[in-house]
């Protein structure tokens, strides 16, 4: 975490879960390996390996893990 930087990194087994949540800045979301779906208000995105999902400001989603499977979570927060 730096200057309106975060990135965290995730670790799901199978089934595993983000519930419903937002951020104030920018989300991006990059599957390191295994498969998640994003579901959004509007649609459910499928990311397998090696996708990346970019998200504005303030959309809620939810974030499962079809298998074991590993991302990276980045929110830029601009004006922090």
């Amino acid at each position: 975490q730096e200057g309106g930087l975060t990135v965290i990194p995730f670790a799901f087994v199978a089934g595993g879960r983000l519930a419903d949540h937002a951020a104030d800045g920018l989300v991006t979301i990059q599957t390191l390996d295994g498969a998640v779906d994003v579901t959004t208000p509007t649609r459910t995105h499928a990311l397998p390996a090696g996708s990346l999902l970019v998200l504005e400001p303030g959309i809620v989603h939810d974030v499962e893990a079809r298998i074991a499977s590993r991302m990276l979570l980045t929110v830029h927060l601009p004006h922090a």
